[in-house]
């Protein structure tokens, strides 16, 4: 994962990828360490 810098916080976005399903929502949580991702479900 790429570390970006965010100054806002994310709100819930649908993304596509080969590890995520496209109808799943996540959130991304800033950490130390880099962005973890935090699925939702419905």
């Amino acid at each position: 994962m790429k570390k970006k810098k965010t100054t806002k916080k994310l709100k819930h976005l649908e993304y596509e990828g080969n590890t995520i399903s496209e109808t799943k929502k996540y959130v991304l949580i800033k950490t130390r360490n880099g962005v973890k991702i935090k699925i939702l479900k419905r």
